[in-house]
């Protein structure tokens, strides 16, 4: 299903020009997409068709839920980072990213991620340094916030890193103070059977199926209106996703940056 290449940010426009491409995006539209099915949010992205490709732009006016003590949850989460990564101090103003090149279905996407961290050796695709995802979750302290880690924090993570060819979680379980208790490195590819043992079973096929279909959808719409900006939004109250046309600058600034 999915095969990469990998390339620092740097280099965009020469793959785009290189490489047929189908989808061009930040891989926050493709987590919003996959996940869909095993979710409750809404979500909305911005798109517009430029030459023989359809650029994904972040739209935040859909999904954007703020939630107590969201801030010192985000320090704990870049906290976790730091330590893990020999920091002496937190930096949240910085990150690293590379774009990969993957096929999904039949389609040809080039994605920009944002990735946490390397081992120093293994098998990966920089000088055979794997790439790897840094977490912080909540230890459950009863059976239900347990089946919330395998039923909705399982999948998410399985296509965050998935997505990006990460192979391996570091998960740091934390207490309700942030007080780190157990740090813990799990392969990506046994996220689906740790949440089956658990009762919690998802499909990866299924959201990776529903991905290539939603995409292929996109590209549809989009070649019906190149040059065009388009809004893709999803409600999760009618379980519905729609498409129209919206003003906003996304074609200027690929006309910008394609020139």
């Amino acid at each position: 299903m999915r095969s990469y290449r990998c390339w620092f940010l740097s280099d965009i426009t020469h793959v785009i020009a290189h490489y047929q491409v189908d989808i061009c995006t930040y891989r926050n539209n493709i987590n919003k997409v996959l996940t869909t099915l095993i979710g409750d949010s809404d979500w909305a992205i911005d798109c517009c068709k430029w030459g023989n490709t359809v650029f994904l732009d972040i739209n935040k006016s859909a999904g954007n839920v703020t939630y107590p003590n969201q801030d010192k949850l985000t320090y704990y989460g870049y906290k976790f980072e730091a330590v893990c990564t020999g920091q002496d101090h937190v930096d949240a103003t910085s990150e690293f990213a590379v774009v990969v090149q993957y096929q999904l279905g039949q389609h040809r996407v080039l994605m920009a991620a944002e990735v946490d961290a390397m081992k120093d050796d293994g098998d990966g695709p920089v000088k055979g340094r794997p790439y790897v995802e840094l977490k912080t979750y909540k230890i459950a302290a009863h059976s239900k916030a347990v089946g919330a880690l395998y039923k909705e924090k399982h999948p998410r993570w399985w296509v965050q890193s998935y997505l990006a060819g990460i192979s391996t979680l570091v998960l740091g379980g934390r207490d309700h103070n942030g007080q780190l208790h157990k740090v813990q490195e799990v392969p990506v590819q046994l996220l689906p059977g740790l949440s089956a043992q658990a009762g919690q079973k998802w499909d990866p096929d299924a959201l990776l199926a529903f991905g290539d279909a939603v995409l292929g959808w996109i590209i549809q719409q989009a070649q019906l209106q190149p040059g065009r900006q388009l809004l893709v939004s999803y409600s999760h109250v009618e379980r519905r996703i729609d498409c129209r046309p919206v003003d906003g600058d996304l074609p200027q600034r690929l006309q910008q940056l394609l020139q």
